[in-house]
């Protein structure tokens, strides 16, 4: 959720590095800097998030009582006011976007169709958000079924994947924001309890189909909620590329020998 603003740091670092990425696919808050750099918007959204102070991102939505605590349109025309209005097939960067399908439990990749609206479907919190309804199916958030989508990547033609870990090591203890004597608040509890559902998960999917290079961000010390902290997140983000940013290049040089042995 919120250490998701470290993606604006590793995509800018990654640009002032040389590296920019040919594909981009994202899972949750990573597909909305995702969209916002296959878009360029990057900048846009960077200044945005570092403008937000305690709670100013929840007073963008609607409260609702039905399927989600908060409006998933509400959070669809925010997202459209952000990166504008575009369709992922015509982005001048190959992009895609994973969310989970509530109906079968299916991962479902975004590849076409309304880039605002993919994002927030993968990005409907369960229990926050309302799904969002595409094709006929009930879609919510995509780190329910792939945190950090290696998969959908090399799916979209990537030849090299760098991978963006931010869940981390569980703190013991940490609750996120903590409410009335120091028990974790309805927030709290529902970010540490998906926190822990997307750390497990996030480790047996990179065990299952590793990236070429991983980049761990250290921003577990960051509440899920704390969209206010974008500043520090975009530097953690940032230095982290840069720690990262030889073994990208190394790896870059393997693969132009392998092409090089074996042109297509």
């Amino acid at each position: 959720m919120a250490r998701g603003w470290a993606h604006i740091g590793v995509l800018k670092a990654m640009a002032d590095l040389g590296l920019a990425p040919d594909i981009v696919a994202g899972t949750s808050i990573g597909a909305v800097a995702g969209a916002a750099f296959a878009c360029d918007r990057l900048d846009a959204l960077e200044a945005w998030s570092r403008s937000l102070k305690a709670l100013t991102f929840w007073r963008h939505m609607r409260l609702r009582a039905l399927d989600g605590l908060f409006s998933s349109t509400q959070f669809g025309r925010l997202m459209h006011q952000q990166l504008g209005s575009h369709r992922i097939e015509d982005l001048p960067v190959p992009f895609g976007v994973v969310a989970a399908d509530l109906g079968s439990g299916q991962e479902v990749w975004l590849r076409h169709g309304d880039m605002a609206e993919a994002v927030r479907a993968s990005f409907a919190i369960p229990g926050l958000f309302a799904p969002v309804e595409i094709e006929g199916r009930p879609l919510a958030d995509g780190a329910i079924v792939n945190p950090v989508p290696v998969t959908l990547a090399r799916a979209l033609g990537a030849d090299l994947v760098v991978a963006i870990s931010l869940s981390g090591e569980l703190l013991p203890g940490h609750w996120g924001r903590a409410g009335r004597h120091g028990q974790p608040n309805l927030f709290g509890s529902i970010a540490t309890a998906f926190h822990i559902m997307q750390h497990r998960l996030n480790r047996a999917r990179l065990a299952g189909d590793p990236p070429d290079v991983q980049v761990s961000v250290a921003c577990q010390h960051v509440g899920l909620m704390d969209f206010q902290r974008a500043e520090e997140l975009i530097a953690l983000g940032d230095a982290a590329l840069r720690a990262a940013a030889p073994r990208i290049e190394a790896a870059l040089t393997l693969l132009a020998g392998g092409l090089e042995e074996h042109p297509a």
